[in-house]
């Protein structure tokens, strides 16, 4: 039992596909089918040209910025070198005309050495983030996120998607309307990020189901789990099953739940599968199927997953201890 606990509690930690969240149903706002519209993504070509459209990292042309270096500050982003970034700030001359934007440049050398709680109070200095361009914009949004200060976060990714709506900027914002409980915007969100994505198209719909499962909306969340399978990489398929195998689950229908957990295993348990929570999927499937069984009057075939179980979370949790 303690070997199975911890084993829970790190699949918590380490995939959130599987996290429980209790929450009590909210009511539809608008028209449930308009909102839960599954609409097909943009080409492999328009994404990557999004990626490398230049409105997204051209910073402002105001009177702050052109006080600033703004071609050598950019260039150390990338690769979070704040001591370039300081040493670059240090020889600037503040202002009050320009110290708008020193503030912005401050909170964003903090965000590279991950210190996000002084970068959100340097973001905080800012009168305004005009001195911004959209990928600084998209990055305080996301520390903000980080600091669980999402009312900031929403109200800035929302600026960066009226301007340029991508695929990030949306599942961000739906992160952060997840955490404030927001669950009608979450969804909506996840599905323009799916639109505005080709490679992760599956994975925000299935994030999108996620949602429609911790509202307990099972029937929606086992349709928007199975768009998610359509042409899904690999390494998502398991996730994806499991999530519609707990709906089915509570929905006690119990053949689909095993079916879903079977192909799970399946996939798991291929040697070329190597999703880095792949032993903890792999061990929560077997338990659950075995629970499947219980219900289905199928004693052995439970007592069976159980011993898998059982030996599964046995050699995780000594690996995970002795290390």
């Amino acid at each position: 039992m303690i070997k199975h606990n911890i084993c829970l509690f790190l699949a918590l930690c380490l995939n959130p596909w599987l996290m429980v969240v209790h929450a009590t149903p909210s009511k539809d706002s608008g028209s449930r089918g308009q909102l839960l519209q599954i609409t097909e993504s943009i080409s492999e070509a328009q994404e990557l040209a999004n990626q490398k459209n230049p409105i997204y990292k051209a910073a402002p042309s105001t009177a702050a910025n052109k006080t600033l270096p703004l071609r050598e500050l950019d260039a150390a982003m990338p690769t979070r070198n704040y001591r370039r970034i300081d040493a670059l700030l240090s020889k600037v001359k503040e202002t009050p005309s320009n110290a708008n934007a020193l503030n912005l440049w401050r909170g964003l050398s903090f965000w590279c050495q991950q210190r996000y709680e002084e970068a959100a109070e340097n973001f905080d200095r800012c009168t305004n983030f005009d001195d911004a361009s959209l990928v600084h914009l998209y990055t305080i949004g996301l520390c903000y996120f980080k600091v669980e200060e999402c009312h900031k976060a929403v109200k800035v990714l929302t600026a960066v998607i009226a301007k340029f709506p991508d695929r990030d900027s949306y599942s961000c914002r739906a992160n952060c309307h997840m955490a404030l409980k927001m669950y009608d915007q979450a969804i909506s969100d996840f599905l323009m990020a799916a639109k505005f994505s080709y490679s992760y198209r599956s994975l925000y719909i299935g994030k999108a189901a996620n949602v429609l499962r911790v509202q307990k909306k099972y029937k929606e969340a086992i349709t928007f789990y199975a768009a998610s399978l359509k042409n899904s990489p690999n390494d998502f398929i398991p996730t994806l099953l499991l999530g519609r195998a707990l709906c089915f689950q509570e929905l006690k229908r119990w053949n689909e739940a095993v079916q879903d957990y079977t192909e799970a295993i399946k996939v798991l348990s291929a040697p070329t599968y190597k999703g880095e929570t792949k032993m903890l999927n792999l061990a929560d499937s077997y338990f659950q199927r075995a629970k499947c069984y219980d219900n289905l009057g199928k004693a052995s075939l439970a007592a069976a997953d159980r011993r898998s179980h059982a030996k599964l979370s046995s050699s995780f949790a000594n690996d995970f201890l002795s290390k």
